[in-house]
């Protein structure tokens, strides 16, 4: 067995399908989890996805901790546990944004040793499963959520190999594809492929809200196309707004391409030059069949 005790602190929809992924693996004991949100937790104990709900400093008694909430609500939290946690407790989180919390970390465990005389080591790994859906909460949690998708692992400079590894291996048992690299470097490759069409997404609807205040039937005209394009627009704004937060100059590099790529297209509509437009269209449905 990888892990004898877990600990999920967030039993939201990705919080809620570790517990559940995790579980059937047989590699990890009992999994404990922890909500602010009294129902979230209580669905979780429901549905299998945790076998226990505790309480905060419950954390101690765990060898593996995940923090399975908001980026910012993430940083909180782990100043919260940390003098909580036995010595070789690995702690993970899954925030789609990582040279934060890696700093975050870094500073509170070093400010812990020195002010407290901390002497325990803790192994921290960033985490990013990417999987998800517009959904959120556990009532769309499936134990399959994580099969094939790749996982990110961001390793800090302290964890051990031994608990690296066993991490990593517990990923690979609920089919997930473990990826380690940098925090900077993934921070930014998922403004462009995570952070912009979510902002796409938002501002797409935000286009139709602004052309159906003078006439409804734009409503009545919206398709399937509409639909799967703006699928993400019904994330939770307040888990975006913190990631946004995070990755501010990525995602702001990233929007300054995309604006680019709009002005070409303008400039191919305005010139009538139809039958570039088409080649560069056909490249990029060749790109999107290979994805």
């Amino acid at each position: 067995m990888l892990f004898e005790n877990v600990f999920v602190i967030g039993t939201g929809l990705i919080g809620t399908s570790l517990g559940l992924s995790m579980k059937d693996t047989g590699e990890v004991g009992k999994v404990k989890g922890y909500d602010s949100n009294t129902q979230h937790v209580m669905k979780a104990l429901e549905i299998g996805g945790i076998d226990d709900v505790g309480q905060l400093q419950d954390v101690g008694t765990c060898d593996l901790a995940v923090l399975a909430v908001p980026v910012e609500s993430a940083k909180s939290v782990l100043e919260k546990i940390l003098p909580f946690l036995k010595d070789g407790t690995t702690v993970t989180d899954v925030g789609s944004t990582k040279r934060e919390m890696m700093k975050t970390f870094d500073m509170l465990y070093r400010k812990l040793c020195q002010t407290r005389k901390f002497e325990k080591d803790i192994n921290f790994i960033g985490g990013h499963p990417m999987a998800g859906s517009e959904k959120s909460g556990p009532d769309g949690a499936r134990g399959d959520l994580f099969k094939g998708k790749t996982y990110v692992l961001v390793r800090d400079k302290n964890c051990s190999d031994d608990a690296f590894e066993k991490f990593k291996a517990l990923v690979l048992k609920f089919g997930a594809l473990p990826m380690e690299m940098e925090a900077e470097t993934h921070d930014l490759i998922v403004s462009a492929t995570s952070h912009l069409p979510q902002v796409v997404s938002y501002l797409l609807v935000q286009t139709l809200m602004d052309y159906a205040k003078t006439d409804d039937s734009y409503l009545k005209l919206v398709g399937s196309g509409f639909r799967d394009t703006t699928r993400l627009a019904s994330s939770a704004p307040a888990m975006w707004i913190d990631i946004f937060k995070q990755n501010r100059d990525n995602i702001m590099d990233v929007l300054t391409h995309f604006q680019t790529q709009i002005e070409w297209f303008k400039g191919m509509l305005e010139a009538g030059r139809y039958e570039e437009l088409s080649e560069k269209l056909e490249k990029i449905v060749m790109f999107k069949e290979h994805l």
